[in-house]
């Protein structure tokens, strides 16, 4: 006996497939009926009280046809009398019967999940019943048809591949039905994908630019909300589902009406924004400045002729007509607004809760975005103040200095020391940043905090190619310096105070030479300081 948890079984007209996962191995396996064979035929017999199924039903039919019958779980659904051995039996009858012998190896089965061609409401409640005839509970029970076998197949990949596309065919004696898996494009690092078949709808979809999930199969599954969670840690946006026929007995359907309730409201206040945003952009400045000779960093020069990311020709900056690049600025800031709503629905519910007082409140960003400045959009191995310096806002009410603007030089990597200094817990050894928590609570200390900011981009992205990106910056109140990494490569030198807009590169500048120097012996120093400090040294050596 198999001590199995976990089984699967996939039933049609002709066949029945089972799968089972045994706890001390680490993938599931699809039971053998012979070597290389996976097929079980779904053919029942019963000769003198003694059932057998399968091939062995197969043998008996070869000697005594009267003693078996075939085609079992076409027989179930139309809900047939069956004559077998003299005996006059139910087809539902008959497809349990065939189960429960096909199941006899298998003991202890906590789930069960049935794969057929297609579902409604009758066959997932007869394949629940026979689940529930198993000894199985009801809750632990599942019915999914084919298109829904293949979407959790490849949504439960690993993520590396999900760039390649793939196909499911199904083929039976009238038809033969594919089923592709295609991907449409890569957003933010994400794939998104579109599933394809004869009368289906797409998987995903695409609005005002915006690619979100939409599933449009109907579910009968307790587990649904796992899946919809699933995706979204995936990174997908949103998750829908279509609504199903329901009744009050099938209290596990999924009902969609709170999901479209959201997404109906994001789609509205994204349209609000995006249109307002629109108006602004209209009458505001183009990006700028675009692409001019010489370029300040091959990467740059790269993503000049390549588009973003050295890859992405639709966003090459000299492509876009001034129309284009306002309204890809028209999406960013209606992107900001969206958030900065979202954001006061937060805060809202932290009033309303009474623990503003308890929570501290942290705005920030890991980068900040091109926006066709520079003749460049989205991010990549560039260090411009639109790129690097990013929003930093802290609030705990009635523990930090209120409504203060500091102008202070501070690094992500402190971020973190310093919520845990607030929140009274020990900052650990191997933390290179530094603690902000006595100039937040306190009247004075900002300006001293850091001399420098350092940043680095070692090879990020596989797609900055030739020169590979290896760069490194550091910048204090007035200078910013960049070193490109790699033989005659160069670097960038600006003069903030003179130049915000970073526009003029001083690196070959003979009377910059002096400055140029003591900041790359600062870089030097602070790329040797940023070296892992762990473990930390127990004995001298």
């Amino acid at each position: 006996m198999r001590a199995d948890k976990i089984l699967g079984i996939e039933l049609n007209e002709k066949f029945c497939q089972i799968s089972y996962y045994e706890p001390e191995k680490h993938e599931p396996e699809t039971l053998e009926v012979s070597v290389d064979n996976f097929q079980i035929p779904m053919i029942l017999g019963e000769l003198q009280d003694e059932w057998v199924y399968g091939k062995d039903a197969v043998q008996l039919a070869s000697v005594e046809e009267k003693c078996t019958v075939s085609d079992l779980y076409t027989k179930a659904v139309k809900q047939e009398k069956v004559k077998i051995g003299g005996q006059v039996k139910d087809g539902v009858w008959l497809l349990a019967k065939y189960l429960q012998l096909a199941l006899e190896q298998f003991e202890n089965i906590e789930r069960i999940t049935f794969s057929v061609p297609k579902t409604d409401i009758d066959i997932s409640k007869m394949l629940k019943g026979m689940g529930r005839f198993l000894g199985i509970p009801k809750e632990n029970i599942a019915v999914q048809d084919f298109k829904e076998s293949f979407c959790h197949y490849m949504f439960y990949q690993p993520k590396e591949l999900w760039q390649y596309e793939a196909a499911l065919f199904y083929c039976d004696r009238n038809e033969i039905r594919a089923y592709m898996l295609r991907k449409l494009k890569t957003v933010s690092g994400r794939g998104t994908y579109d599933i394809i078949s004869k009368n289906y709808k797409n998987f995903i979809s695409k609005r005002e630019g915006l690619y979100y999930v939409r599933g449009t199969f109907t579910r009968y599954n307790l587990d649904f909300a796992e899946d919809v969670k699933h995706l979204l840690d995936q990174g997908f946006q949103n998750v829908s589902v279509e609504p199903v026929v329901t009744s009050p007995e099938y209290d596990y359907a999924l009902r969609d009406e709170d999901i479209e309730r959201i997404l109906n409201e994001y789609d509205r206040l994204s349209d609000m924004y995006l249109e307002r945003a629109l108006k602004r952009s209209m009458k505001a400045p183009l990006p700028g400045p675009g692409p001019r000779a010489p370029a300040p960093s091959p990467f740059l020069e790269n993503e000049w002729k390549n588009g973003a990311y050295n890859r992405l020709k639709e966003y090459r900056w000299e492509n876009l007509s001034p129309q284009a690049h306002r309204c890809l600025r028209a999406a960013y800031w209606a992107m900001i607004d969206l958030l900065d709503h979202q954001i006061g629905r937060i805060l809202d519910a932290l009033e309303k809760s009474g623990q503003m007082k308890n929570t501290i409140v942290v705005f920030m960003s890991d980068h900040g975005e091109m926006l066709g400045d520079h003749g460049v959009y989205l991010k990549g191995p560039h260090f411009y103040e639109c790129s690097v310096r990013v929003p930093l806002i802290l609030s705990w009410r009635g523990k930090l200095k209120p409504a203060v603007k500091e102008n202070a030089l501070v690094e992500l990597t402190d971020v973190a020391p310093t919520l845990l200094e607030l929140a009274g817990l020990e900052v650990p050894e191997g933390m290179q940043g530094l603690s902000m928590r006595s100039w937040l609570t306190e009247s004075s200390g900002a300006d001293e905090f850091r001399d420098t900011v350092y940043s680095e981009y070692l090879n990020a992205m596989s797609w900055h190619t030739e020169p590979a990106a290896y760069v490194t910056m550091i910048r204090d109140d007035r200078y910013k310096l960049i070193c490109h990494h790699g033989k005659g490569l160069g670097g960038e030198l600006y003069d903030l105070l003179a130049d915000p807009e970073e526009l003029h590169n001083l690196w070959n500048e003979p009377k910059c030479g002096e400055i140029r120097f003591a900041l790359l012996k600062t870089l030097c120093d602070r790329m040797a300081f940023a070296c892992d400090p762990l473990p930390v040294r127990r004995s001298d050596f």
